[in-house]
C-alpha cells in the first residue's frame, strides 16, 4: 500500500509541477519550481526527507501518524 501512495504522490506532483510551468510561463514573476527541471519528479530531488507513513482517517487507525508528529514536530 505504501509504495501505491509513494508512486501516486510522485506522479502527481510531476502533473503539478508541469502544470504550474505552463501557468509560469505566463506570469513569470512569480515563477518557482520544484525537482529538477525536464526530469519526471522524485522525491530524491527534494532537499528535504520525504516520509511517507499509512493512515486510515475513516478506522481511526492513525498510530503511525501520531509516532511521526511525535518524532518530527516540535511543540
Amino acid at each position: 500500500m505504501k509504495a501505491v501512495l509513494y508512486y501516486t504522490l510522485r506522479k502527481t506532483s510531476d502533473k503539478l509541477r508541469t502544470s504550474r510551468t505552463i501557468v509560469s510561463d505566463a506570469d513569470i514573476s512569480n515563477e518557482y519550481t520544484f525537482g529538477v527541471s525536464g526530469e519526471p519528479f522524485a522525491f530524491s530531488q527534494c532537499h528535504n526527507r520525504v516520509i511517507v507513513v499509512e493512515a486510515y482517517g475513516l478506522t481511526g487507525e492513525i498510530s503511525q501518524l501520531e509516532k511521526f508528529i511525535r518524532e518530527h514536530v516540535k511543540p
